[in-house]
C-alpha cells in the first residue's frame, strides 16, 4: 500500500503452459482494481514501494522496476539470478530482496541496478522486513533469521531453536518484531537475542503478517485466517474474512487502512484495523461473479449516503429495497432485469432519521437481507 487509496498487488496465472506475472493497481481504496502491463513471463513474489512513483516487483528469477507509479514496469532480470521471494525499501534508494537458495540482492540507487551476495547463508530465504533505515530482519527455511544493522551491507545470523521453516516477518523499530512459521507466532522485543512464542489459536498455515506500530498488527493464512492484535501479540483473535481462500500477504498504511490478497485473486480491505474486511476482488479484471452475493453496505455506519454492492452470475430480476426497523419500505434501489455483473447501488438517507435499517435483495430465488447503520 502506497498511501489510503492507492496499493498495488503481484500476483501470477496459467496461461496454457506458461505462468505470467500479474500486476493490479487500486487508486480509490481498493472500490475498482486496474490490470497493469510488464508482467512478463514468471510469477511475481512481492512488491515494494520507496516513494509514489518507485517501485519494485520481483518473481521466478525476475526484477520488474518502475518509475510512474505502476503505469509501466522495465524488467530487470538477470539469468543467474534465482527465483526472490521478497522485496523492501528502506528508503527512497536502499533495498533488499531475498529469495530462494540463499539469493540476497541490494540495491543503492532505488533499484536500478542490483548486486548479489551470497556469502551469508545457502538456506531459502522467504520473508524481508525493515524496522528503521538501518535494522532489519530476514527469515527462512529451518527457523533461519538474519539480522542487519547497517541497512542490509552485512547480516548476522540469529540463534534460534526454531526448527519450522518461516514464511513472514514484520520488524517495528530496531528491537521488536514478529515473525510466522506454519502456526505459530514468534516475538522479540531485544533485537532478535530471544524469541517469545505466542498463542495464534489456530492449527491454519500463516504466512503473511503487518503491524502498523509495536501493540497493532493483524496475520493471514490458510482457509481465509485472519488474526488480529491491539496488544503487541499478547493475545490474538480471529477475525471473520468472508473467505476460505488462502491469504498470502498483508499490508497496512496506518492502524486502519489495509489490505490482504490471497489464492484466487482474492482481495481483501479494512478501514477498521482489521475487525472488519470486505470483499475487493469483484471487479477484477476478466473476474464474472460465480455466485449469487449481496455485500455489506460501504462506509457503515454512514451519513448520509452509503454504497450497496451485489453480484449476479446469471441474468435475473433484481428488487433491492430499504426498509426501517419496523419493516416499512422507505427506498427502492432496484427493480428490474439485470445481466450477469457486478454492480452497486448508492442509498441516500438524508431524508431520513439516524437508527438502524435493513436492505432486502431478491434475485431469482436468491434472498439475503442485511443491516446498515444511519448516524447524524
Amino acid at each position: 500500500m502506497l498511501d489510503a487509496k492507492t496499493a498495488v498487488v503481484v500476483g501470477g496465472n496459467l496461461n496454457g503452459d506458461i505462468y505470467t506475472g500479474t500486476i493490479l493497481r487500486t487508486t480509490d481504496g481498493g472500490a475498482s482494481w486496474s490490470s497493469l502491463p510488464g508482467g512478463g513471463r514468471g510469477l511475481l513474489y512481492g512488491v515494494s514501494f520507496s516513494d509514489a512513483n518507485t517501485g519494485t516487483a520481483v518473481g521466478v528469477g525476475k526484477i520488474l522496476r518502475t518509475t510512474n507509479g505502476g503505469a509501466s514496469w522495465t524488467s530487470q532480470s538477470n539469468e543467474s539470478w534465482a527465483d526472490l521471494c521478497s522485496v523492501s525499501f528502506i528508503d527512497v534508494n536502499t533495498g533488499i530482496a531475498v529469495g530462494w537458495g540463499g539469493e540476497i540482492l541490494r540495491t543503492s540507487n532505488a533499484g536500478a541496478t542490483w548486486t548479489t551476495d551470497m556469502s551469508w547463508t545457502s538456506v531459502s530465504m522467504n520473508a524481508v522486513s525493515y524496522g528503521d533505515a538501518n535494522v532489519g530482519m530476514m527469515v527462512g527455511g529451518y527457523g533461519t533469521i538474519f539480522r542487519t544493522t547497517d541497512a542490509g551491507a552485512t547480516w548476522a545470523s540469529l540463534a534460534t531453536e526454531l526448527d519450522i521453516s518461516l514464511h513472514g516477518v514484520s520488524c517495528v523499530g530496531p528491537s521488536t518484531a514478529t515473525v510466522l512459521g506454519d502456526s505459530a507466532i514468534f516475538r522479540t522485543t531485544d533485537g532478535g537475542m530471544t524469541w517469545t512464542r505466542q498463542s495464534s489459536g489456530t492449527t491454519s498455515y500463516l504466512s503473511g503478517v503487518s503491524f502498523s506500530d509495536v501493540q497493532s498488527g493483524v496475520i493471514v493464512g490458510g482457509d481465509g485466517t485472519i488474526l488480529r492484535t491491539s496488544n503487541g501479540g499478547a493475545t490474538w483473535t480471529g477475525q471473520a474474512s468472508g473467505t476460505t481462500s488462502s491469504l498470502i500477504s498483508v499490508s497496512f498504511t496506518d492502524r486502519s487502512m489495509g489490505t490482504a490478497v490471497g489464492a484466487g485473486g482474492t482481495i481483501l480491505r479494512t478501514t477498521t484495523g482489521g475487525t472488519t474486511w470486505i470483499r475487493g476482488d469483484e471487479t477484477l479484471p476478466g473476474k464474472p461473479p460465480n455466485l449469487f452475493v449481496l455485500r455489506q453496505n460501504y462506509p457503515n455506519p454512514f451519513n448520509p449516503t452509503t454504497t450497496i454492492k451485489f453480484e449476479l452470475p446469471r441474468a435475473s430480476h433484481v428488487s433491492l429495497v430499504v426498509y426501517d426497523i419496523l419493516g416499512r419500505q422507505v427506498s427502492v434501489l432496484v427493480n428490474e432485469r439485470k445481466d450477469t455483473g457486478v454492480y452497486e447501488v448508492k442509498f441516500d438517507g438524508s431524508s431520513l432519521a439516524s437508527g438502524v435499517y435493513f436492505y432486502r435483495i431478491q434475485a431469482g430465488d436468491y434472498v439475503a437481507t442485511k443491516k446498515l447503520l444511519l448516524m447524524k
